[in-house]
């Protein structure tokens, strides 16, 4: 759409070109990621996209109706009796393609060219351990996993994981961020990339944790990066010993 004005004097430019650049609204993350859906080729952010919509589509996820899909609440979600829209899909999906790669849009672009994406190895596959299933399209494996990490979650601290209002973070944003920081280092103890983990396995490293649901209150961990840091910090201390 292009607008034309004919002869406007410089006064009515300056105000024109001032509306434009102060007063348009930027297009939502997660509304910009849900477009990867239209998207013919693989990339990482649509598959992680794929993993979040199948996750809070399925009645057993222990994201069921969570999902923020366009990063605003869906009307009618809170009166199905759960704990409503905690997370937005722009925090999902970034939170579990950094197991999948360094750069998104570049290894978007390489697919789309029809390059082939390089294999990791190393180092480099424990830190990107979803990298080579992607690579290997068992984009469904990788939901598997992280559907288990969080069925584990829930079983562990159901109150927190179901809680509805605003006393317990583990199931808000920085606590979701937190327990995706700590989900690669949980694989990979308890597996090669490439494995499937049972909840059960999962279940058991946070058995380590000492803590109920009870702790996980917002003035314990305050909302943002700050609490996000100190659960990261207390569950990596509590299960694998490390600060």
């Amino acid at each position: 759409m292009v607008s034309l004005f004919i002869g406007s004097d410089i006064a009515d430019q300056a105000h024109v070109f001032a509306t434009v650049n102060l007063e348009q609204t930027k297009v939502g993350k997660s509304l910009a990621i849900d477009l990867f859906e239209l998207a013919r080729t693989r990339s990482p952010i649509k598959t992680c996209h794929n993993i979040a919509v199948a996750l809070d589509s399925d009645r057993n996820s222990p994201f069921f109706k969570r999902i923020k899909r366009l990063g605003v609440a869906t009307e009618g979600r809170l009166s199905d009796g759960g704990p409503g829209e905690k997370l937005t899909q722009a925090t999902f999906v970034n939170s579990l393609a950094r197991y999948i790669s360094d750069d998104p849009k570049d290894d978007r672009d390489k697919l789309l060219r029809g390059e082939t994406l390089p294999f990791v190895v190393g180092k480099d596959d424990e830190r990107l351990c979803f990298r080579n299933m992607f690579i290997r399209e068992k984009d469904v494996q990788i939901g598997k996993i992280v559907e288990a990490y969080f069925a584990a979650v829930r079983q562990r601290w159901p109150e927190a994981w179901d809680a509805g209002g605003k006393g317990l973070m583990l199931n808000q944003s920085n606590g979701f961020r937190a327990l995706m920081r700590v989900l690669g280092e949980a694989y990979i103890y308890l597996a090669q990339p490439g494995q499937l983990v049972d909840s059960r396995k999962f279940l058991e490293l946070f058995k380590r944790v000492k803590h109920n649901s009870a702790y996980f209150t917002v003035e314990r961990f305050k909302p943002g990066s700050s609490g996000e840091a100190g659960l990261r910090q207390l569950l990596r201390y509590e299960i694998f010993g490390e600060e």
